[in-house]
């Protein structure tokens, strides 16, 4: 059981958190149980969901990501994001973290919460939800690939993709 230390701070939208690590154990896609986070591994960092939920007012949107390097300090920077619904609309997010890149320390947790904006009021869950680094910072695991650096030459971007993410409404 980790036990989160009672550093924490809002830096710009983002709510820092610092804690023991646990390992995670990745489950094979398809086989999620109920009322199991959403996770995701890549290269050494795990990232997990650990809230997602419409505020109060019934339309404002928070994403919690619980975010572990599991070798070496990481930064994170999260650009933009586009969350699309089961039947296929699209909401699309710009600054979720707003302007700064938070540091993920080796074999430490961080929460990271993002303010996604406004969900239609018939989405209970997310069939994807895609994070888009900046260019410089990114995210690790998902970092920008190069394709050249020739004029003309773009950089592809690729997300942190989370699949089928449910969305806590309150209480009517």
């Amino acid at each position: 059981m980790s036990r989160v230390l009672a550093l924490m701070s809002l830096v710009g939208g983002v709510m820092l958190s610092l804690g023991a690590s646990q390992a995670q154990e990745k489950k094979p896609a398809g086989k999620e149980e109920p009322n199991k986070p959403v996770t995701v591994t890549a290269g050494d960092v795990t990232y997990v969901v650990t809230k997602s939920s419409i505020v109060a007012d019934g339309k404002k949107w928070t994403l919690v990501l619980e975010a572990t390097s599991k070798s070496g300090d990481k930064k994170i920077l999260i650009e933009s994001a586009r969350a699309v619904t089961p039947d296929g609309k699209t909401v699309d997010v710009k600054s979720p973290m707003g302007r700064k890149s938070v540091a993920l320390p080796e074999d430490t947790k961080i929460l990271i919460e993002l303010k996604m904006g406004d969900l239609p009021k018939n989405v209970s869950v997310l069939a994807r939800i895609e994070l888009f680094g900046d260019r410089v910072v990114g995210i690790p695991g998902f970092e920008v690939e190069r394709k050249g650096f020739g004029a003309g030459k773009k950089a592809e971007v690729r997300p942190l993709v989370l699949k089928d993410v449910p969305v806590e409404r309150p209480e009517k």
